[in-house]
C-alpha cells in the first residue's frame, strides 16, 4: 500500500518553491502556501492557500490550524522568517502527525548561510532516519558542490 503525503510547500511567491516541487514524488499532493499575494496566472493548476506573516505573534498556531485544515502531513518550510518561528514549534507540529521538515533549532545557525547553488538533498522525510528519538537534520538543504558534507538550508531568501 503507498501512502499518498499531502505536502505544504511555503514561499509560493518564489521559484525555490516549484524547484522543490519538482524534486518531490510526483504522486503526492501538494500544496503551497505564501503570506504574499499572488498573480492569478501562479494559481492556475496549483492548489494554493494564504497564510499568515510570520511576524504574527500567533503565526505557528494559525499554521498549525491551516496544516490540519487540509489534512498535511509534511511541510518544507522555505522563508528564513518562518523557519525561525516553526524551528520552536516543531514538537508541536509532530505531536499532531505534522512533519515540520526543519532542523532542530540548535542547528539552525550551523546550517544557514549564501550557497546559492548545489544539489538538492531532502533529509529527515523518512521517518526511520533518528537520533534520540528525533529527526536530527531533517529539511531540505543545498549541497555544496565544493565540499560535499556541506549542507545549507535551501530557502526562497
Amino acid at each position: 500500500m503507498v501512502n499518498i503525503l499531502n505536502i505544504l510547500i511555503t514561499a509560493a511567491a518564489s521559484v525555490q518553491a516549484y524547484i522543490l516541487e519538482k524534486n518531490l514524488d510526483q504522486g503526492q499532493n501538494i500544496f503551497f502556501a505564501d503570506s504574499a499575494d499572488l498573480p492569478e496566472v501562479m494559481l492556475q493548476k496549483k492548489k494554493f492557500v494564504k497564510i499568515p506573516d510570520a511576524g504574527s505573534p500567533s503565526f505557528a498556531h494559525e499554521f498549525l490550524t491551516c496544516c490540519l485544515d487540509l489534512s498535511v502531513n509534511v511541510v518544507f518550510v522555505l522563508r528564513k522568517s518562518e523557519l525561525e518561528v516553526l524551528a520552536q514549534a516543531r514538537q508541536l507540529f509532530d505531536e499532531y502527525g505534522i512533519r515540520l521538515m526543519i532542523p532542530l533549532p540548535a542547528m539552525l545557525n550551523d546550517l544557514t548561510g549564501n550557497l546559492k547553488k548545489g544539489d538538492l538533498v531532502i533529509k529527515g522525510l523518512n521517518q526511520n532516519e533518528t537520533q534520540e528519538g528525533l529527526i536530527a537534520d531533517r529539511g531540505v538543504f543545498l549541497q555544496s558542490p565544493d565540499n560535499p558534507s556541506g549542507f545549507q538550508i535551501y530557502t526562497a531568501d
